[in-house]
């Protein structure tokens, strides 16, 4: 247990500065405060455009570790630097605290995880290997769990750092771009849930059955290869 003492003191650090981000931050990173200081925030964009931005960077890595407002955060990108501007930001900023988020993991218990568990986790490896960023890529489009789960769960696999990142990126810049356009005109939004509409739902879905396809298919070869060799 000594040898990770280390790693469990920075943990326990970790997760103090993450509690107190999330205290300070809670209140602001909604849709409501946006709306409700969008003239201020404006203002303030413009005239210290490079605090605006560092600011806008923190607050995003941040979201990754477990801090909510990534939605709103990529609204207000797209309000205060322009859809494709804010678009990009959102989807760099967010890869940065991904990647941020996969490497702790890794260092604190994925290592260990993958030794202990090796003949356990020798099919799943297997699987990650092959259709990973398939998986990857589909939790980034459809946010069946939170962005930061899956950073999280991601650094116990053996999935590479660059790939993640890769896919990472990928993934989230579709709906970025849709939140940011939305923050464009940030006036005609009454509520997040405007935001999506049937068609941009409807799209991203289909983005998201297009990289399950390699492993629907494989899985479908090889449930007739079976069925055949009854």
């Amino acid at each position: 247990m000594r040898k990770y003492w280390k790693k469990i003191a920075l943990a326990l650090f970790g997760a103090a500065l993450i509690v107190l981000v999330l205290v300070t931050l809670s209140d602001l990173l909604t849709f409501e405060a946006l709306k409700k200081n969008s003239h201020s925030l404006a203002r303030y964009a413009g005239n210290h455009r490079v605090l605006s931005l560092l600011a806008f960077g923190i607050a995003f890595l941040s979201t990754a570790f477990f801090v909510p407002g990534a939605l709103v955060l990529t609204v207000m990108g797209g309000f205060l630097f322009g859809t494709l501007p804010g678009a990009l930001l959102a989807a760099i900023f967010s890869t940065a605290g991904a990647a941020l988020a996969f490497l702790t993991s890794r260092y604190l218990i994925g290592s260990w995880v993958q030794e202990r568990y090796a003949l356990q986790l020798r099919y799943f490896n297997k699987e990650m290997a092959r259709y990973g960023s398939n998986y990857l890529f589909v939790l980034r489009i459809v946010p069946i769990m939170p962005a930061f789960v899956v950073n999280y769960l991601s650094g116990l696999t053996r999935i590479e750092i660059v790939r993640f990142a890769v896919v990472t990126f990928c993934g989230i810049f579709p709906g970025a771009l849709i939140y940011a356009m939305a923050g464009s005109h940030l006036a005609a939004i009454e509520r997040p849930e405007d935001i999506l509409s049937p068609k941009m739902i409807t799209a991203l879905s289909l983005l998201a059955l297009l990289a399950l396809a390699p492993v629907l298919f494989a899985r479908l070869k090889r449930l007739l290869g079976a069925s055949e060799g009854e």
